[in-house]
């Protein structure tokens, strides 16, 4: 009853999927020195721009950025325009301190960079990112497609969620954690690829992704979050590496179209007895190593299950 009613609270008070929760993105003058630009000769803004109340350095190509000036990096930290082709680099000039003045590699993109940019189709991340914030692409309801570039180590907590019609995913090998909620409630998404060198996948990461039907799960992956693919009706198998120890609590609950469970540890990850509810363990199959069923058919969150077979190593 604990865990229904936790999911039902962030189903319910989730911050991107509808909360009119204030924003920062209005109209706001800047003068020179804030900007660094000349507000007489500022560019009119285009239909698809948003103006942004915010911290904020700079302003180019229509992307607000913060800038760190002891090492020459810049943040993006707001955008409105329907297509975004983040640089990897962008000048300032600064109209009274020439120190400021220069050259300004774009390394992140900052939490509710594009919150909510419900007009956005398409963005090109650059290599030089290498960290994706908190809820900066939460409730871009339009972004059907969206690529990660391997320069990326960090992507943060409900990154993507509610990103509605994207449809595919795939994590590069430069991310080992994938934060709580990152993709929480993408309902298009059918696939996601995980690179060998995630560790461990948080909770909520995938719920709510209804249309997910396939997931690979490499071999370093150790641990799944709580609640991680809660709702992914569509799933029909899993296979879970023997590297995981530990799945969390209701990570495969609502599953109702898995039909097979592979699980390639000997010894059975710890989990609870709410890790498949919602699961039909009558009809759903539990394949696992040679000479570990009594470990399954005895361990808790895995007894449950009705058939479990034994198979070879090379079947599985």
């Amino acid at each position: 009853m604990g865990m229904t009613f936790a999911v039902a609270a962030l189903c319910l008070g989730y911050t991107s999927c509808g909360d009119d929760e204030e924003d920062e993105r209005e109209p706001k003058p800047q003068d020179e020195e804030s900007t660094g630009e000349d507000s007489s000769n500022e560019e009119e803004a285009d239909e698809d721009e948003i103006s942004y109340t915010g911290v904020y350095d700079c302003k180019v190509d229509g992307i607000y950025y913060t800038l760190h000036f002891n090492d020459r990096t810049a943040e993006v930290v707001a955008c409105g325009r329907r297509v975004v082709d983040i640089p990897s680099s962008i000048d300032y000039e600064d109209a009274t301190e020439n120190y400021y003045s220069g050259s300004y590699t774009v390394t992140s993109i900052g939490s509710k960079a594009f919150y909510k940019c419900s007009s956005l189709t398409s963005v090109t991340i650059p290599e030089s990112v290498t960290s994706i914030g908190d809820y900066a692409f939460s409730g871009c309801s339009d972004l059907a497609s969206v690529t990660i570039p391997e320069s990326v180590t960090s992507i943060g907590v409900q990154a993507f969620s509610c990103c509605t019609l994207l449809t595919s995913v795939t994590i590069p090998n430069s991310v080992t954690f994938i934060d709580n909620s990152a993709f929480y409630c993408c309902s298009s998404l059918t696939s996601v690829t995980i690179s060998t060198s995630v560790t461990c996948i948080g909770s909520f990461v995938f719920s709510g992704c209804s249309s997910l039907a396939f997931i690979t799960i490499p071999n370093s992956v150790t641990s799944i979050g709580d609640e991680t693919f809660y709702g992914c009706s569509s799933l029909t198998s899993v296979t879970i590496p023997e590297s995981v120890t530990s799945i969390g609590g209701s990570a495969f609950s609502g599953c109702s179209g898995l039909t097979s469970v592979t699980s390639l540890s000997a010894t059975p990850p710890s989990c609870s007895t709410s890790t498949f509810s919602g699961v039909d363990i009558t009809i759903c199959a539990l394949l696992v190593p040679s000479g570990s069923k009594d470990a399954y058919a005895s361990a808790t969150g895995w007894s449950s299950f009705h058939y479990i077979r034994e198979e070879a190593a090379a079947q599985l």
